[in-house]
């Protein structure tokens, strides 16, 4: 099966080992930049676990440019989703406001 079948698969576990397969896309630089998109579009996936891996994959893959897509998720509803979202964007130096489980609440 095809990592891109497998990102679109109906199983979230298998669309979560779709994106851990795209990571490895960061040593190609010819399917860096599909590897990234293909991350992108399953930031918004119903399964908060496939979006928590979507943001580590977009980090692993050094997609600076999702940044955009993962600052959409600070309202996530998933506080692992958030946590992710939080480190992701912290350690590109992005400006987020603090997480709750920073601020002790």
């Amino acid at each position: 099966m095809k990592v891109k079948q497998l990102c679109k698969d109906s199983d979230p576990e298998r669309r979560i080992m779709g994106l851990y397969l795209l990571g490895f896309a960061y040593y190609d630089r010819q399917h860096r930049s599909e590897a990234s998109q293909i991350a992108k579009s399953l930031l918004n996936d119903p399964e908060p676990d496939v979006c928590a891996s979507a943001i580590l994959t977009l980090q692993g893959l050094g997609a600076r440019d999702a940044a955009t897509e993962i600052q959409q998720l600070l309202n996530d509803p998933e506080e692992h989703v958030r946590e992710d979202e939080h480190a992701v964007l912290q350690g590109w130096s992005y400006p987020v406001p603090q997480s709750p489980s920073e601020s002790g609440l």
